[in-house]
Order: C-alpha cells, then structure tokens, then sequence
C-alpha cells in the first residue's frame, strides 16, 4: 500500500523495532530541506522538510514532510495538509455557500531565536534552529493582533527572539519538533510536525484569528491531513480497522469511515515485516464528529499519484469531494480530517487533530491528545 490521507490521526506501537537500518531520507528536489535527529551520529529520525510557500497541491498543504525515516526504515513518504476549510452558520460570509477553502502556503511571522544558524547566515534564509519554544498567535494570552510585524521591534521576550518567517526546528533531548505560521485572511494557522524517540509522529494544526466581523458567526474549521504511507517501500502495505468485530477487519477497497465506534482505530502495515503505525481518532472526533460537510473522519483510497488534493473533481468550491470507489486497493493513501467549532466571538478557537500534547489557541487543558506512532515488527 502506498499512500494514506488523514485528518485526525492518533497512532500507537505494535511491537518494538528489531534493529536499526542504515538508511535515511535523500532531498533532491529543491524546495526539499534535510533534517536528521539527532544531528550527529546515526539519526533517529531523517527525513525532507519543505516550505508552505513551495508545497504540493492546488492551494498549496502547508508545511510538508517527505521521505520520512524512523531508525533507518521509511514510514511516510509524504504528510500534508491539502485541504483546509471554513463554514459559517450565519451571516453574509463565504458567499452563498457560507464557507470558504483556504490557500495554505501563506507564511506569517512569528517569535522565534537562532534563526539562520551555520551554515546558513544572513536572516531571510526561512529556518531556524531555536532555543526556546516559538512565539505565534496561538501562544499569546490575548487574541485579535498579530504576534510580531516584520521589520518592526519585537515585543519583550525572554531569550532574544526575532520576528521570523519560515519553518523552526527545535531539536529537543526526546523529540523533534517542526513548526511554522501561516494566514488565510483573518485566520492565523500554526502548524506542527512532532517526531519522538519513540517513532511517535504527532502532527498538530492551531487556530486563531485577527478582528473581522466574521469572527463574530459561529463556524467551523477542517483540516484534512494526507498521509502517504510507505512502511518499508511501498509494496505489501495494507489497511485493518479494529478492533473486530466493531471494526471491519482488512479495508481492501477503497472507502471512508465515521469514529461511531468506540475503540475503533486504523492500522497500516507491511505484510512481509509487520512494522506499520496504528492510528487512534483522538477527542476531537467526540466533541465535533463530521457532519454533511466535513462528510467523514477517515478515507482509504488507491494510491495515483496525481491526487495529492481533490482538485479536479466535482462539488463545490470549498466541499470535501474525496470520493471512494469499488476499486481494490492494491496500494494506498489516506485522508484523516479535524473539526474545531467556534462561536467566540474573538475568533479564537484550537484544535489538536494528531495533538502536540497541549491546546492551542485557549488556556483550558485537558484534551487528550492524538498522535501517530510507529507500529514496528
């Protein structure tokens, strides 16, 4: 099986890697950026990163992970976000359909250190290696303005952070953790990609807002994940949703499914090695299941390689139009898709569709978070 999309993803080990392999993620094409954690010695995690501004898909999907290896075997040949979304529930707003689909390759500034570190220099190279956590929207205890305005002073911070555009790197003692700001209008998106020791990959999209009047109508946000599989090449990959009997055992045609079950997860292995990654719907998927528009949490397709978003194919403009078929999967992809609902009127809302283990955009705690986790044989 070959690629997989997602939106909502948490993903735990089956069992433990026997061993490590030699390789890692080789970056050719241009907008690809390298990256092994850690950086000296054998990495544990090696894979090629690319901006939102040079990422795949019609609209762009944001901050882009390719080529992806945990110890040596390759996981993900590619994870982004192609299709983002909004729908108001009153008001004049998205037009007649009341919603809109955003670009996603929009970068914005925000707080971060040690920006263009050896061998880059200068400070427009869009990568940082920081200190301490970065500063965005979704950080801040007050909404409505912007973090920082480029090319203006930054506010006082607490480890000399500069207003920044690009992608930041933190390589921590347990993880690393990629991450990047972005707009669509008046809506303000941080992104995250978190890799653990573990082969836990935690990808997590926050939401904010500046003033519009928009802000003021209760409406919904969906972030849809595409997640591209490839657990030790592409070959002998399959899809089994458990746990059986609630779930339906081996998916082998294409399809797309609701969390309506409790328990119910995903898991995607290779035959021949048993490694693979499950996949576990996180709380979010409780508190706003898919409705009519977001249409579904989880889809299975085929793998073709033009179809790196739904462009092309029929419905409305801002609609989800991923639509299975009776094909037999012979090699895949699959979506997982988020919802956060909001009727503050501040705009401010947060959701965590594979949770970087905290909320964001809110100072409330105690949603659990979602994650994606190796599932090694």
């Amino acid at each position: 099986m070959k690629r997989l999309l997602t939106a909502v993803l948490l993903a735990a080990g089956l069992v433990a890697l026997p061993s490590l392999a030699s390789a890692q993620a080789v970056c050719t094409l241009p907008e690809e950026n390298l990256i092994n954690w850690p950086a000296s010695g054998t990495p544990v995690w090696s894979l090629c990163w690319v901006r939102a501004t040079k990422s795949s898909g019609a609209r762009a999907s944001g901050l882009e992970i390719r080529n992806v290896y945990y110890n040596g075997h390759l996981a993900l040949k590619r994870g982004h976000i192609p299709i983002l979304n909004v729908i108001y529930e009153g008001g004049n707003c998205g037009g007649a359909s009341h919603c809109y689909r955003d670009k996603v390759n929009q970068e914005l500034g925000y707080l971060t250190n040690n920006i263009c570190p050896p061998p880059k220099s200068g400070t427009n190279c869009g990568y940082a290696e920081p200190s301490c956590p970065p500063v965005m929207e979704c950080d801040m205890a007050s909404g409505m303005v912007d973090v920082c305005t480029m090319g203006q002073p930054p506010p006082p911070n607490e480890c000399g952070q500069m207003c920044f555009v690009g992608v930041s790197a933190e390589e921590l003692p347990d993880r690393l953790i990629l991450s990047t700001q972005l707009r669509a209008g008046w809506y303000r998106y941080a992104e995250k990609w978190t890799f653990l020791a573990d082969g836990t990959i935690q990808p997590s999209w926050g939401f904010s807002a500046v003033f519009d009047p928009c802000t003021s109508f209760t409406h919904r946000h969906n972030a849809y994940w595409r997640l591209d599989f490839d657990i030790d090449g592409p070959a002998s990959d399959k899809v089994v949703e458990g746990p059986t009997p609630i779930g339906m055992g081996e998916i082998k045609t294409e399809a797309k499914r609701l969390n309506n079950q409790p328990g119910l997860y995903w898991e995607v292995t290779d035959r021949n090695t048993g490694r693979g990654y499950r996949l576990v719907p996180g709380a979010e998927t409780e508190n706003a299941p898919a409705d009519t528009f977001a249409v579904a949490d989880f889809w299975v397709l085929k793998y073709k390689p033009e179809e790196l978003d739904d462009n092309g194919q029929f419905g409305p403009a801002c609609a989800i139009k991923i639509n299975p078929s009776s094909t037999t999967i012979t090699s895949t992809k699959t979506w997982w898709s988020g919802t956060g609902r909001d009727s503050d009127t501040s705009g401010r809302i947060w959701i965590i569709a594979t949770s970087s283990g905290r909320p964001w955009c809110q100072s409330a705690t105690g949603v659990p978070e979602t994650s994606l986790k190796d599932a090694p044989g």
